[in-house]
């Protein structure tokens, strides 16, 4: 037997006695019973933590391990299920006697169903709950080695050279507890397996499965790319027939930058592509540029990426139509000094948007399990840690999410003085430490014409400077329309008549200035430019001042005819 033949036996076994505590629950109990007294006051300190991190599972496993530790009658099922019912009733005499922390953290945990994942688990319930009690993260990281020893074997006897690894222990994607441990080897210029085809092994209690997998669509490559073995020989003879498919389909969808040496498929024959003479360059980015593009004065531009710069975290907000976006991208590039799409990403909140969205929440994986996705901004923060260089983050239509659901625990971290692996914490789903780097900034827009979102709270304010953004409709607006060939008359009409209406709505005490109407909706004129001005009105203006005097229809009206009238 080999080496590695010997670590996956090994893996194995551990599997197999997980498999029996899984399945009979009073050898689980009748095992955690007789933990050494020395094991529970260990597990004691390292859940200790709850008392300044709180999280209602740490908290049920301190609890059964001070039982552990007290030598009350022996641990029984009806015992976990007592603590949880009182975590989940939020009973903070009860847990008075860890502390202040421990009871607040108790009393404003958002969730209503702190146990709801777990209970999901049926007749495995208290195993997911106490697995970490038996299978402790010594063990963990002693499994994560041997997978790492067996990812870098498997590499070598593939003749993989440039390459990451991936690998999950017993602990599970989900940090719930699983009975098999897998491991995954993808391309070294992809940011993460999820990203793209990965070759990988499962080692399960009684064999193997092996294979060619799609982290974008989470399912098999193609049809036969996965496969179940009895032997790591077999196994590794399959992974090695998938290598040019490996090469193949990742070079197809991640669009790799280097050569790989192709061999001859009969499933799919990837086009070649020739690599350039000259190698794309990112075009550089000033202040001038910005200035070239933007209709702000310098002073204002550069009052905005002071404030940048500052506070790291900056909020333009302003009416409808003032190019909030636009100018958000500019700041962004003219921080990076360059116009690097790859260090600047872009979402928008909505009332639906969470935190599983945001930073990590657990997916069905469409099998009838579930798997740990990590979110937008907790990729984007991995990807800031492997550099020096300055990293953006815009969010669109900020007010519009639950940004306490959405940030969670993270919220405190986007602080300017809060960045760093010194201010790390616990994440809810993985327990991983998570922080934000220092090289990361953010920008969110916000429409202040939005009349179903209620008052940003102050929590937002104190994190984020905040910025007005008004109308333009001044000279290099009026130039930037002759410079497309309209003429006087229609830009002079354009000006003056919006002025006088964004007069009216400042002056309105039920409106004011956040709804006035931006110059964006008429940056991009098109011939004939008087029917452009006319169809800019009708479709884009009218129905907005409708809204504005939705109770008073008529006075609607008489606006938007006074804007049609020749």
């Amino acid at each position: 037997m080999t080496d590695i033949e010997e670590k996956i036996k090994r893996i194995q076994q551990i599997a197999q006695y997980l498999q029996t505590l899984e399945a009979d629950d009073a050898a689980l109990f009748s095992r955690l019973n007789e933990i050494p007294k020395a094991t529970v006051e260990e597990l004691l300190e390292d859940y200790k933590q709850v008392t300044q991190n709180f999280q209602p599972i740490n908290l049920l496993r301190y609890e059964v391990l001070n039982q552990l530790q007290e030598e009350r009658p022996p641990l029984s099922a009806q015992d976990v299920d007592f603590y949880r019912e009182r975590i989940e009733r939020k009973d903070t005499d009860y847990f008075l006697k860890y502390g202040v922390n421990v009871v607040d953290g108790l009393a404003n945990h958002t969730k209503k169903d702190s146990f709801s994942l777990y209970r999901k688990q049926g007749k495995h319930l208290y195993f997911r709950l106490l697995y970490t009690l038996f299978y402790r993260r010594i063990e963990s990281q002693k499994i994560h080695q041997t997978l790492q020893d067996i990812a870098e074997t498997i590499a070598d006897e593939l003749g993989i050279e440039k390459y990451k690894t991936h690998h999950v222990d017993f602990r599970g994607s989900t940090n719930m507890g699983t009975l098999n441990c897998w491991l995954a080897l993808f391309p070294k210029n992809c940011s993460s397996h999820r990203h793209c085809h990965h070759l990988f092994i499962t080692i399960e209690a009684e064999g193997l499965k092996a294979g060619l997998w799609s982290g974008e669509q989470n399912k098999p490559s193609f049809e036969g790319s996965v496969q179940r073995f009895h032997t790591y020989e077999t196994a590794l003879a399959f992974l090695k027939r998938l290598k040019s498919d490996y090469y193949a389909w990742n070079q197809r969808e991640l669009q790799l930058q280097e050569k790989v040496a192709l061999v001859p498929m009969e499933v799919i024959q990837p086009a070649v592509v020739e690599e350039p003479d000259v190698p794309y360059e990112i075009p550089a980015y000033t202040q001038s540029d910005a200035q070239a593009e933007l209709f702000l004065s310098d002073e204002r531009f550069r009052e905005l990426l002071e404030a940048l710069h500052y506070k790291q975290n900056v909020i333009l907000q302003g009416p409808p139509g003032v190019g909030k976006t636009f100018v958000a991208k500019r700041l962004a590039y003219t921080l990076l000094e360059q116009k690097d799409e790859s260090r600047i990403e872009t979402i928008q909140f909505h009332q639906s948007y969470a935190y599983e969205d945001f930073l990590q929440g657990i997916r069905p994986d469409g099998g009838g399990n579930f798997y740990l996705r990590n979110g937008v901004f907790y990729e984007f923060c991995q990807r800031a840690r492997q550099s020096t260089q300055p990293f953006v983050f815009i969010i669109d239509e900020i007010n519009r999410g639950n940004l306490s659901r959405i940030f969670g625990e993270v919220f405190q971290l986007i602080e300017s003085d809060k960045r760093g692996p010194e201010n790390a914490i616990t994440l809810t789903y993985s327990e991983e430490r998570f922080y934000v780097p220092a090289n990361v900034y953010l920008i969110g827009t916000m429409n202040t014409a939005d009349r179903s979102l209620a008052l940003v709270d102050y929590a937002l304010r104190r994190r984020f400077a905040f910025a007005d953004l008004s109308p333009e409709f001044g000279a290099d607006f009026q130039k930037h329309l002759e410079n497309q060939n309209v003429s006087t008359g229609v830009i002079h009409k354009l000006v003056d008549k919006i002025k006088v209406i964004n007069e009216v709505i400042h002056n309105d005490r039920q409106l004011g200035g956040g709804y006035l109407i931006g110059h964006s909706y008429f940056t991009h004129p098109q011939e004939p430019f008087q029917e452009w001005y006319k169809r800019i009105i009708k479709l884009e203006i009218a129905p907005l001042l409708r809204e504005y005097w939705f109770d008073q229809p008529e006075l609607a009206e008489e606006y938007i005819q006074f804007l049609l009238k020749e």
